[in-house]
């Protein structure tokens, strides 16, 4: 009983985060952070009592970037030194750490199918409040849909949520094909229009991409879900007809994808993607340790009003901050996961289909935002390492 109960507490917590400065430096504090504290105090009241032999999984691949990543970022502490402080280090450190954490949580935690369909319920409820709260904020404070207001929910962007409901979109749309339930096709849809309003082009890709491999690889429902779409796409277009909704600014924004050399923010990350390279070029061993993009960028490269924060590309944020070598661990751990799921949607078994599609639509946004600290995103990593034991579902 208390298991489930932090599992679900864990389900609905994910989004519900609050970004706090601490020193200069902004953390993204979430919910489910004290409810992971809750479930490893738990796991550590059963390990006691059932006086269990604690069996650490065969991830030889994941210990490896967990202890690249860490050396790297001790190395470079010497040439931080010179650019910042110490704290600012151990905050990405303490980051990671909780990431790391997560991992294992969701690798450990959720154990049986029961206990996957019971978190995924619950994603799906929140997710449906995330949505909600999100439109409520759009038309209490930019009625017109200008980019000025872009819907993000709980979340700290838009794009982090647009991410979050890319998963959204598969979960429950397993849950349909699971168990026909049309109350999980109807949110699925829903949530597909969530991602469309928040204009986040790089989950709108994601999430295009993955669909495409989900309709087209190992699918028995098909035809069933591409009618289902074509007609609610159809009568979400006559809707608009009829309504004074004013989807310009979000349309203009979304055209930018064929626009890479303006002066948008898609021309800018590409600025910084050759500030990144430039980084690896100088630091290809370790790179520049963990958070230090910018910092790096700022001395490498003569730049002035760069509003970026971060690389806004996993891959080479990872190469540029903890070195080529980790960048190669990090694709082989996909890589890994992936073949491993692949193996079971082989034989038609829906969820790891779902898990991979999911896994797939990240890693596309990945090309344009950073995700290596995203807590779900390890999660999800972690049921695809630990399939074998929803093989059946």
């Amino acid at each position: 009983m208390v298991r489930r109960c932090l599992i679900v507490l864990l389900a609905i917590s994910i989004p519900l985060m609050k970004i706090i400065e601490i020193g200069g430096k902004k953390i993204n504090f979430a919910v489910c952070d004290f409810v992971l504290i809750l479930i490893l105090i738990h796991i550590m009241l059963t390990f006691l009592s059932n006086r269990k032999e604690l069996v650490f999984p065969n991830l030889a691949l994941f210990y490896l970037f967990v202890a690249v990543t860490l050396i790297s970022t001790l190395v470079s502490m010497i040439w931080i030194a010179k650019t910042q402080s110490v704290f600012f280090t151990m905050v990405e450190v303490i980051k990671f750490l909780v990431v790391v954490i997560y991992f294992f949580i969701f690798y450990f935690y959720l154990e049986t199918t029961d206990e996957i369909h019971l978190f995924f319920k619950y994603w799906v409820i929140i997710s449906v409040f995330e949505v909600l709260l999100g439109l409520f904020g759009l038309v209490t404070h930019n009625p017109d849909f200008s980019l000025d207001y872009r819907i993000q929910g709980s979340f700290a962007n838009p794009n982090l949520f647009a991410m979050y409901l890319n998963a959204s979109v598969y979960i429950s749309l397993y849950l349909y094909l699971k168990f026909q339930q049309k109350i999980y096709l109807f949110a699925t849809l829903f949530f597909i229009f969530g991602i469309i309003v928040s204009a986040s082009r790089g989950a709108l890709l994601g999430l295009t991409l993955s669909f495409l491999f989900f309709i087209l690889y190992k699918n028995k429902y098909k035809l069933r879900i591409i009618l289902s779409l074509f007609f609610v796409a159809l009568v979400f277009s006559f809707s608009l007809a009829f309504t004074d909704i004013d989807l310009s600014y979000n349309i203009s924004r979304l055209e930018t994808f064929s626009r890479l050399d303006s002066e948008d923010n898609l021309g800018e990350r590409t600025h910084l993607w050759k500030m990144g390279i430039k980084i690896i070029e100088n630091y290809p061993f370790l790179g520049v340790g963990k958070g230090n993009f910018i910092f790096a960028a700022n001395n490498l490269v003569e730049t002035e009003g760069t509003k970026f924060n971060a690389a806004h590309n996993t891959y080479i944020s990872i190469a540029s901050e903890t070195g080529i070598l980790n960048l190669l661990i990090f694709l082989g751990l996909l890589t890994h996961v992936f073949l491993n799921l692949f193996w079971y949607v082989r034989a038609n078994n829906l969820l790891p289909k779902i898990i991979l599609t999911i896994l797939l639509a990240f890693v596309t946004q990945a090309l344009v935002m950073n995700i290596e600290n995203i807590r779900f995103f390890w999660g999800f990593l972690a049921i695809g390492f630990g399939i074998e034991k929803y093989q059946h579902a």
